[in-house]
């Protein structure tokens, strides 16, 4: 998430392009990696119902420019860091999802309905960004409450 960018946002198609981790360095700053397999380079498509959601967060939330992040940490223009997991722990709280439930998990949940409907190994690994099967498979069933 820390990654998102503008320039790879389009509303019009509901997808995004998918991006490698931004893991932060040393001196607070975040480094923009590749993902981890060449499966990962992928648009990655999202309900139509989200666009107008995704709309109000690009003008309320998100960093301007093409180039600007779809998500900040606080204070308002910081960028997206480890404290996110703070955020989520208090999110899944309030939401009474159980604590083993990683931020994470999220990410893979997708996976459930499309395999209850009849996805295969390979489907869901296209979904996912996975070059193997190991992958795609191990959260591949997650449920939530």
């Amino acid at each position: 998430m820390a990654s998102l960018r503008r320039r790879g946002l389009d509303l019009s198609r509901s997808w995004f392009w998918s991006a490698g981790p931004s893991p932060e360095l040393q001196n607070g700053k975040l480094a923009d990696k590749a993902p981890k397999s060449a499966a990962g380079v992928r648009p990655v498509v999202f309900p139509a119902e989200l666009v107008p959601e995704l709309a109000h967060h690009l003008e309320h939330f998100a960093a301007a420019g093409q180039d600007g992040h779809l998500f900040q940490g606080p204070p308002r223009g910081g960028l997206l860091r480890r404290s996110i997991r703070d955020d989520w722990t208090t999110a899944r709280t309030a939401a009474g999802v159980p604590g083993h439930m990683h931020f994470r998990v999220l990410c893979h949940t997708g996976n459930t309905p499309a395999s209850s409907v009849g996805a295969g190994t390979r489907e869901l690994m296209t979904l996912m960004g996975h070059s193997t099967t190991r992958a795609a498979d191990l959260p591949a069933h997650a449920e939530l409450p």
